[in-house]
């Protein structure tokens, strides 16, 4: 796979997420502003993931990828596309759309998604330790919830 095609995916990747948060912003009752920000900020990842594409198509030779399987990628893909579907079609409750985001999120800090790429330019590799800080920082915002949920529940 070329590298503008993985990181491609992996924009494709947080605007499905964009999708499936703002789903769960309008479908989850009561907390409308904490999926509207997470949805947000998500779309500025694919932004700033845009904006390394159309960096590193001017300078390929400074970009390494490292072995990369698109399929764990485009499997989580599917995999959100397929929450957003059922976030559509049926009752979800904050506490399902948490434990759903979580999982994602901390899906995509075990693949290491944006670990995937090595560049000679020390602004792109802050890029891609800023996208994976701000993974961990959702992560983190979206657990912090969940146990409040949890918590809530018992």
């Amino acid at each position: 796979m070329k590298l503008g095609e993985m990181v491609n995916l992996l924009r494709e990747h947080e605007l499905a997420l964009v999708e499936l948060y703002s789903v769960f912003a309008r479908r989850v009752s009561g907390h409308s502003d904490f999926w509207t920000r997470l949805a947000t900020e998500e779309r500025a990842y694919a932004e700033v993931l845009k904006m390394l594409n159309d960096r590193m198509a001017l300078s390929l030779s400074e970009f390494e990828g490292r072995p990369f399987t698109a399929e764990g990628v485009k499997s989580s893909i599917q995999y959100v596309r397929s929450r957003t579907d059922a976030a559509l079609s049926e009752e979800i409750s904050h506490l399902r759309a948490l434990a759903a985001a979580a999982d994602l999120e901390r899906t995509v800090i075990e693949r290491e998604f944006f670990k995937v790429f090595a560049s000679d330019s020390q602004e792109i590799r802050n890029e891609f330790r800023a996208l994976e800080e701000h993974t961990l920082e959702h992560r983190r915002r979206i657990e912090e919830a969940l146990a409040v949920e949890r918590s809530g529940q018992s």
